[in-house]
């Protein structure tokens, strides 16, 4: 048994629960997410490996990723992949924009440090 570090008191309560009954849990997926597309890139891997930004400027960009739902670039991508989706760039997905089920990210659209996610930078 490995001692795990769980931060969810949700989580604590399961493992605790699992422990009285004697019961376990297995997986058999190592908890990556699969590339939904060929060529596709996870997006803040990329963002991070590019070492173009700050410590702060990649904590902004992540909290905008998971605003606008995205994970990967094709979750930013039109259906066909050959184009970015600027209306869900910038927060206002349409009827047209490419939609996933694979993760769900609860991020405000207003952050105090950066403004609106989408909104161009003030001059």
């Amino acid at each position: 048994d490995t001692e795990l570090h769980l931060d969810s008191i949700y989580l604590k309560g399961f493992r605790s629960f699992l422990s009285q009954i004697k019961g376990s849990l297995r997986t058999t997926k190592d908890g990556v997410a699969p590339i939904p597309r060929k060529n596709d890139k996870f997006l803040m891997q990329t963002t991070v490996d590019s070492e173009e930004y700050t410590a702060d400027e990649l904590i902004q960009l992540d909290l905008c990723r998971k605003y606008i739902q995205a994970l990967t670039l094709s979750d930013i991508c039109n259906a066909a992949g050959d184009h970015f989706d600027e209306a869900k760039i910038k927060g206002y997905p349409t009827s047209s924009s490419c939609y996933t089920t694979m993760h769900c990210f609860n991020q405000t659209r207003h952050l105090p440090e950066i403004g609106n996610c989408g909104d161009e930078p003030s001059p």
